[in-house]
């Protein structure tokens, strides 16, 4: 199948085999430790034998105050949770595939009762859903935040990662400093644009001094959110990195966490969302049924339909306010629709749960036994990330 789906890229020096990313994706497979499970290995295996050309993993935190909510989540502060990763990525270097380490800190999108430490942000405002008020990150505390981000891309280096993703989408802390809603500071890393981005262009410069200018560096940055953040700011923010050489590539994206089914679109089980989810668990039963029946109304009034391509729209907008490789995430589900992304001149697109339904999927539009993805966007898998379990598909098991 000779067509530029499956024509090599390169993001800095890197080669990479074809143009359908793996997007980062919360795996479910780390122990209460956040050190990578065995079962982490044949997760990313399974994508790597199947011909995924770049794979970017779930969300690893920067500390432990930076972790999100999730159970299971993974991390990359440790010499285990190094070592562990280091077999993870061994596996998947016996194939074709390259892999990326996705990290970021959650700043306000996360609990106190899950980091047991301070939650901070760059202004004074807490999340409508994680309900904690911030403490106002001070500059100490700011750069003590850049470092601990070199340190994790230094880590995921050593632990063998062909690169890493800066997180800097879906309302966590990057997200939050970018966001005229969240950052309401005065000093420079609030008011202009320039002085927005200044947190997320330190961390690069960090990064790309621990780890070297040739070791890749992408970004992920949101379209827009629920929150009065446009596709306007982003604009802006994608004619500052042109002149910003640590960014390698920028994967753009929509949303965050308050609203999070904003950023996947479709169904929306919100029964399964009341059994898992840690904001219900604190109160007693029928406190707990009363306060979700409150919450669920405000979410069903607020969910945005899913399309195909959703994001589409929005990103055509701004690409050509970019030098940088762009990718571009959201409801991509056929070949012909890949396909047109790329010729309109997108590098790459990223999809994540077309390889949770169908981690093959590659062979299959390779070898023509597929024309579109067979995930319905049931968000099973999504909305189980609140529980113990590994990251599947559910209308498989």
């Amino acid at each position: 199948m000779c067509n530029i789906i499956f024509t090599p890229f390169k993001i800095n020096h890197l080669t990479i085999n074809n143009r359908i990313i793996r997007a980062a994706t919360y795996e479910g497979c780390a122990d209460a430790n956040q050190v990578p499970l065995l079962s982490m290995i044949g997760f990313y295996e399974e994508l790597a034998k199947n011909e995924v050309g770049l794979i970017i993993t779930g969300f690893n935190a920067t500390s432990q105050a930076g972790r999100a909510i999730q159970p299971r989540q993974a991390s990359i502060q440790t010499t285990e949770q190094v070592k562990m990763w280091k077999k993870v990525t061994d596996r998947v270097h016996l194939y074709e595939s390259k892999i990326f380490m996705q990290i970021s800190h959650a700043g306000r999108q996360t609990l106190k009762k899950v980091t047991n430490r301070r939650i901070v942000a760059p202004s004074r405002i807490a999340s409508p859903l994680f309900r904690q008020t911030p403490t106002i990150l001070n500059k100490t505390e700011i750069k003590n935040i850049i470092t601990e981000y070199a340190t994790a891309a230094l880590n995921a280096k050593m632990a063998g990662f062909d690169g890493v993703q800066i997180h800097s989408a879906h309302g966590y802390l990057i997200h939050q400093f970018l966001s005229p809603h969240t950052n309401q500071r005065t000093d420079q890393y609030g008011g202009s644009y320039g002085n927005r981005l200044r947190f997320l262009k330190e961390i690069l410069v960090e990064i790309k001094k621990q780890c070297g200018l040739t070791f890749p560096t992408i970004i992920k940055l949101s379209l827009g959110d629920d929150f009065g953040y446009t596709v306007n700011d982003t604009r802006e923010y994608l004619c500052l990195l042109n002149e910003c050489s640590e960014v390698d590539a920028i994967e753009l994206s929509y949303g965050t966490m308050d609203r999070p089914f904003n950023i996947i679109r479709g169904n929306a089980p919100l029964d399964l969302y009341y059994r898992f989810s840690p904001f219900f668990k604190a109160y007693p039963g029928f406190l707990k049924q009363l306060i979700f029946l409150l919450v669920s109304k405000k979410l069903k009034r607020n969910l945005m339909p899913f399309n195909l391509n959703y994001n589409w729209e929005s990103a055509k907008e701004i690409q050509t306010h970019s030098t940088k490789p762009l990718f571009l995430t959201g409801g991509i589900r056929k070949v012909a629709d890949i396909r047109s992304i790329l010729e309109k001149g997108f590098t790459a697109v990223t999809l994540s749960r077309p390889f949770i339904r169908e981690p093959e999927l590659m062979l299959k539009f390779r070898y023509h036994l597929a024309d579109e993805s067979q995930c319905i966007n049931c968000n099973l898998c999504t909305i189980h990330c609140d529980s113990p379990k590994q990251t599947h598909c559910y209308l498989l098991s």
